[in-house]
């Protein structure tokens, strides 16, 4: 692929899950009732704005350039605990697991040499 194409399909995809991940995180934040009730149900409640904080923040980062490693980072972790909280339950985690496989395959186009030992042999 070429190096112009790569860009614009990474941004791409990085601007429409930094939407979904935005909306997400607020309605967390803010305490929808649909979100509070799964928190309830998770028992995760007391836990809600500290969730949503680090999504939004863990969105941000993977939003600007020179922090998206780190951002890549946090969300990958996010949608980890995201996965095992569903698979802990009971419930369906596949969307979590499209999102975390999403984030990674961004991560993929927008810099490979994330993904590979780039070590020099002496």
């Amino acid at each position: 692929m070429r190096k112009k194409a790569r860009k614009n399909i990474s941004w791409i995809l990085v601007i429409i899950l930094s939407i979904i991940f935005l909306f997400s995180a607020l309605g967390k934040i803010f305490g929808a009732e649909q979100v509070t009730d799964m928190f309830t149900m998770f028992g995760l409640s007391d836990w809600q704005l500290m969730i949503g904080l680090g999504l939004l923040i863990s969105t941000i980062l993977f939003l600007i350039p020179t922090t998206f490693s780190l951002g890549v980072l946090l969300l990958s972790s996010f949608w980890g605990g995201a996965i095992a909280t569903h698979m802990i339950d009971g419930s369906s985690f596949a969307t979590a697991l499209i999102f975390l496989v999403l984030v990674w395959v961004t991560a993929y186009i927008r810099n490979p040499s994330m993904f590979y030992n780039k070590r020099t042999r002496h």
